[in-house]
């Protein structure tokens, strides 16, 4: 735990300036236009997920927030859960590939300690989506501020249904939240966030708290 500390409170402190803003700005969802099929709420639940992408978009401009290579190290510390309506996070650590394809990444997850965030999430069955919505603070990790909402852009989903199927097609698993916001100096901002599910493949060697994950 001593390790995972200092890297979420660092890769909560980018997300967190995502916005310095109260005031309140109205969430527009873009209509659905899936060719995977219907988007569903149980497509990724209760999968961990590792943010791949993280962008923050003003008018034509966008700023790849991954771009630094310390932060990047800092974002393998953690992945999300979200798990009835809760999001929670699991400590996590990048480890070397040895059984899938070279583009495959994996990953050891203290599956033991599942540690909360301020975030809950609902279906909002007007706008056929998912909203993300924070309350209060978390001292773990505060991505999204008090009281502001980001939701699914469900043109963008695409789950496999198994991980033999992931690792065998070549198209890539993602979902991506959005969120917007009001910046004093900058105006109008949003930020896309993508994030990739990971599958379970093995236990670690002696030790009941890991287990390894891959992402294709």
């Amino acid at each position: 735990m001593k390790r995972i500390f200092p890297a979420i409170v660092i890769w909560a402190i980018v997300l967190t300036n995502f916005s310095c803003s109260n005031v309140t700005t109205e969430t527009v969802i873009p209509k659905v236009s899936n060719d995977t099929g219907p988007f569903e709420q149980k497509q990724f639940e209760n999968y961990p997920m590792r943010v791949t992408d993280a962008y923050r978009i003003v008018g034509g401009d966008s700023l790849n927030l991954l771009a630094d290579t310390i932060i990047q190290q800092y974002r393998d510390a953690v992945c999300l859960v979200f798990r009835e309506g809760y999001v929670y996070f699991y400590g996590s650590s990048s480890i070397p590939n040895t059984k899938f394809p070279s583009h495959a990444q994996t990953f050891s997850l203290n599956i033991k300690i599942m540690l909360p965030t301020n975030m809950k999430y609902h279906w909002n069955t007007e706008k056929q989506t998912l909203i993300v919505r924070s309350s209060g603070s978390s001292s773990y990790f505060p991505i999204i501020p008090d009281g502001k909402e980001a939701y699914i852009d469900t043109t963008g989903v695409f789950f496999h249904k198994s991980m033999e199927e992931a690792q065998n097609s070549g198209k890539r698993e993602q979902i991506r939240f959005i969120f917007n916001d009001v910046d004093p100096k900058l105006g109008a901002v949003s930020y896309h966030i993508t994030m990739r599910p990971l599958w379970f493949y093995e236990r670690e060697p002696f030790d009941l708290a890991h287990q390894r994950f891959v992402m294709f």
